[in-house]
């Protein structure tokens, strides 16, 4: 299945959301706001990622801005 990156500052959504995708299948990884987001794909990119738009440290839509530039070539 696929690999998800979940980013969201609220622990109680990104559980909720990993103990879904992950019950049908996906693999799953966590990040508490959008920098550590963005370091965890650097490292290992997903196949998705869901985010959070308001957030500390890098809001959801400077991660996906950030991701469009790094990795779009990749896509």
């Amino acid at each position: 299945m696929a690999s998800i990156l979940i980013v969201d500052d609220e622990e109680p959504i990104r559980t909720l959301l990993r103990l879904i995708l992950e019950d049908d299948g996906h693999n799953v990884r966590e990040a508490a706001n959008g920098q550590i987001g963005l370091t965890m794909y650097r490292e290992d990119p997903a196949d998705l990622v869901i985010t959070d738009i308001l957030m500390p440290e890098r809001d959801g839509l400077d991660v996906t801005l950030a991701l469009t530039q790094e990795f779009l070539d990749e896509i």
